[in-house]
C-alpha cells in the first residue's frame, strides 16, 4: 500500500463512524417513535390485561446471549437488543437473562465486562427513568451437577441484590437434553420434578426473591423425550402424561398449586417463594432452537384452566431465530424482550390468543423485538 492508498484508507474512517452514527440515531428514533405510536384505543385494549394490581405478571426477558456485535461497521445486527427498546410500561417484572454462572457454591459473572459495567446497570438506568415502578430481577444460571452450598449462595446473592439495586433473582436451572422417541415419558417428568425440587432447596432466598423460575430444557422440540416430538397440547392427551403431571403437581405443592404451563422448547415452572398458589408462565427462554422447532399445529391453541391440585397447559407459538412464517408467531423468538414494534394488529392478535386462568394471570410472559 503506497502512501496516498494509506491516507485515503484512514481519512475514510472518521466518514465511516459518522454514517454508522447517524445510522444508530436513525434506529434509535424509530424505535422510540414506534413505541410512542400507542394511541388511546390501543392501551384501552391492553389496560385490563395488563394491569398493575399484583394480580397478574407479565415478566419481561433482556437476552444477554441475544446481544451481537454489529455485522458492519455501521448495520446493526439482526438481534442486537438494548434495555432502552424494551417496553416496560407492560412489564410488571423485567428479568436480565443470564448473567452468572455458579463456581463452588458462589456467583460469578459469566461476562463481568458486559453484564457488569454495562447491560444491568443500564437495565435499572431505564426501568428508573421510565418510572413504571417495573421491578428488576437477574438470572443465576445452574446445572444438575452443581453441589452449591445454599447458605452461601443465599449470602453472595443478597449482597449482589443490594449492589445492583434489584429486586429479585430468576433461577435458571438447566436439565439434561432429551432425545425424541427415547426415555418415554416418565423420563421427562423426573427430570421436571428433580430440578423443582432442587428449587425447592434454596429457603434463605424466600425473603430476597419476588420469583424462582425452574426451566427443563428440551422437554419438547426437535430433541423431545415425548412421543412423536408432540406438541404441549398433544403430549398432555395421552393419559399417562396428564397423570404423571397432575401428580407432580399435586406432590410439588400439596394440592395448591393451580398452573403448571409447559411451552414446547423448554417447560417453565414459575411460582412466588413465599404462595406456591401464585404461578405464570415464562416463554421464550433458553437456546434458540434449530429451525422452528415443534409446530403449534393446525387450528388456535389449547388451553386448559387449572383447579387447586391439577396442572394447566397452554401452548404457545414455536420461537428460534428465523423470522416464523406466522404473523402471531413472530413476536415470539429467542432474545425475550418486550417490544410492541409489529404494529398494534400483530400484537392485538397475539393477546387475543393469550389465556388468562381463573386467577387472573397471564398465561405468557415474554415476546421478542423483530430483527
Amino acid at each position: 500500500m503506497n502512501s496516498a492508498s494509506w491516507g485515503r484508507h484512514v481519512d475514510g474512517f472518521p466518514d465511516i463512524a459518522m454514517r454508522r452514527g447517524r445510522y444508530v440515531d436513525r434506529h434509535e428514533r424509530i424505535v422510540q417513535e414506534r413505541e410512542e405510536s400507542w394511541n388511546a384505543s390501543e392501551l384501552e385494549f391492553l389496560a385490563p390485561r395488563l394491569v398493575r394490581n399484583g394480580s397478574r405478571a407479565v415478566l419481561c426477558f433482556y437476552d444477554r446471549h441475544a446481544h451481537r456485535l454489529p455485522h458492519s461497521l455501521w448495520l446493526p445486527a439482526p438481534y442486537a437488543y438494548f434495555p432502552r427498546q424494551m417496553a416496560l410500561r407492560y412489564c410488571t417484572h423485567a428479568v436480565y437473562h443470564a448473567p452468572f454462572a455458579l463456581h463452588d457454591g458462589r456467583l460469578a459473572y459469566r461476562n463481568p465486562g458486559f453484564d457488569r459495567q454495562f447491560g444491568m446497570p443500564e437495565l435499572a438506568r431505564v426501568a428508573c427513568h421510565r418510572g413504571y415502578g417495573t421491578q428488576l430481577l437477574f438470572t443465576v444460571g445452574g446445572e444438575d451437577t452443581d453441589n452449591t452450598n445454599w447458605e452461601t449462595f443465599a449470602k453472595d446473592l443478597k449482597e449482589t441484590l443490594v449492589s445492583l439495586g434489584y429486586d429479585g433473582v430468576n433461577l435458571h436451572w438447566s436439565t439434561p437434553g432429551g432425545r425424541c422417541g427415547r426415555g418415554g415419558d416418565a423420563h421427562a417428568l423426573t427430570d421436571l420434578e428433580h430440578f423443582v425440587e432442587v428449587a425447592s432447596q434454596v429457603a434463605p432466598l424466600a425473603k430476597l426473591a419476588d420469583f424462582l423460575v425452574v426451566q427443563a430444557h428440551s422437554l419438547y422440540g426437535p430433541s423431545s423425550p415425548w412421543p412423536r416430538c408432540a406438541s404441549p397440547y398433544e403430549a398432555v392427551q395421552v393419559p399417562s402424561v396428564r397423570a404423571l403431571l397432575d401428580s407432580l403437581a399435586a406432590r410439588l405443592f400439596h394440592g395448591h398449586w393451580g398452573k403448571l404451563c409447559i411451552t414446547h422448547s423448554l417447560a417453565a415452572v414459575t411460582y412466588r417463594l413465599a404462595d406456591y398458589g401464585t404461578a405464570v408462565v415464562v416463554a421464550s427462554v433458553g437456546d434458540p432452537s434449530e429451525g422452528d422447532g415443534a409446530s403449534v399445529g393446525p387450528g388456535e391453541p389449547q388451553s386448559i384452566t387449572g383447579t387447586p391440585g391439577k396442572a394447566a397447559y397452554f401452548e404457545v407459538c414455536g420461537w428460534t431465530r428465523q423470522r416464523s412464517r406466522s404473523r402471531e408467531c413472530s413476536m415470539l423468538r429467542s432474545g425475550s424482550t418486550v417490544a410492541a414494534l409489529e404494529g398494534p394488529e400483530a400484537l392485538r392478535h397475539k393477546l387475543a390468543r393469550m389465556a388468562l386462568d381463573g386467577h387472573g394471570r397471564l398465561c405468557l410472559a415474554g415476546w421478542t423485538l423483530t430483527g
